[in-house]
């Protein structure tokens, strides 16, 4: 079996709590991230979907080891990423980087772009500082960012070149892997479509694979090959981006496509309203869903389970094989 035919990034079981303890009181824990699991085969594009507060960035940050799980594994390229020793993990950390959601708070206003994108390169001792030079040049090229403009501030650029020099100090280290944490949720529409389509082209062009993080699902559509959802820590579903568009299987997810801007005013529309917010059913045990959910019944007040209802094609749900008449 050749390496193209094992995933480059695998998750299993990821948890993250979050405990606040307070004086008299008893503790409360937070399940940001709550036995999560799923791959990614090189070169692919996953998508992360789901509204504010179901764990997509703590998602992100656990996966690049930026925070400790409290429980779960992360493998990258066969290697599990918490067991790795400091020089171990520097190591991992040139074949793995992420992009952040805010090019205005991730890029250090008192470094010129120069120093930005070399200083990983300098960090992990790559290149003499004639080729630290030569390497700038190129990534400035690569992302659309003129070279004579290395000499600048972030302040002195708007907010999608902030972004493309936030993309070339990723590239630095020429990784494999990219998280993109809502890279352009902070931006306007029409710099959007440009940092996506570099995204699009910086993957043909250097073969990376991709995790993108966003709630915005017509923006998922357009750039992933493999979708999951995310609710409240959990997925509850996961399927080929063709299946999740066409056939949702979880309320949920139904849901949240119902809400997404339709680029056609003609189409049909059939939004399905929401009740509560999306904290309504914690601590009550069984389906975190089953709140707001039109199908809820009795058996939702126990916990469903992650079941492969199609080939390939995964929810978290007790009564899809009714309402979707499998």
């Amino acid at each position: 079996m050749s390496e193209s035919d094992l995933p480059l990034l695998r998750v299993e079981g990821l948890k993250k709590h979050f405990v606040k303890r307070a004086f008299l009181r008893p503790a409360h824990v937070t399940r940001a991230v709550d036995g999560v699991g799923f791959t990614i085969m090189p070169g692919q594009t996953l998508g992360v979907v789901g509204e504010s507060g179901s764990g997509k960035t703590t998602l992100s940050r656990l996966i690049m080891r930026l925070i400790q799980p409290s429980a779960g594994k992360v493998f990258f390229k066969g290697k599990d990423v918490f067991a790795l020793d400091a020089s171990e993990m520097k190591r991992l950390r040139s074949q793995m980087q992420i992009v952040f959601q805010n090019p205005y708070g991730s890029l250090d206003p008192k470094q010129s772009v120069e120093s930005i994108i070399e200083e990983p390169i300098v960090i992990h001792e790559r290149e003499s500082s004639a080729g630290r030079e030569k390497r700038v040049t190129k990534l400035l090229d690569l992302v659309g960012i003129p070279s004579a403009h290395r000499k600048r501030f972030p302040h002195q650029f708007s907010g999608g070149q902030r972004q493309r020099i936030g993309i070339a100090r990723a590239l630095a280290l020429q990784p494999d892997f990219l998280v993109c944490d809502e890279p352009v949720s902070a931006l306007d529409v029409s710099v959007k479509a440009q940092i996506i389509n570099l995204f699009l082209h910086l993957q043909h062009e250097l073969r990376l694979t991709y995790m993108f993080v966003s709630h915005d699902l017509n923006l998922v559509q357009h750039i992933s090959d493999e979708v999951v959802v995310m609710y409240l820590g959990q997925l509850v579903e996961y399927a080929a981006n063709p299946e999740i568009y066409d056939k949702p299987l979880h309320p949920y997810t139904e849901a949240l496509l119902a809400a997404s801007p339709k680029p056609d005013p003609d189409a049909p529309k059939n939004r399905i309203v929401l009740q509560g917010d999306a904290f309504t059913s914690l601590g009550t045990g069984g389906c975190k869903f089953r709140a707001r959910c039109a199908y809820a019944g009795q058996r939702c007040a126990e916990e469903p389970p992650w079941k492969e209802w199609m080939p390939g094609h995964w929810a978290k749900c007790w009564r899809i094989a009714e309402i979707r008449s499998l």
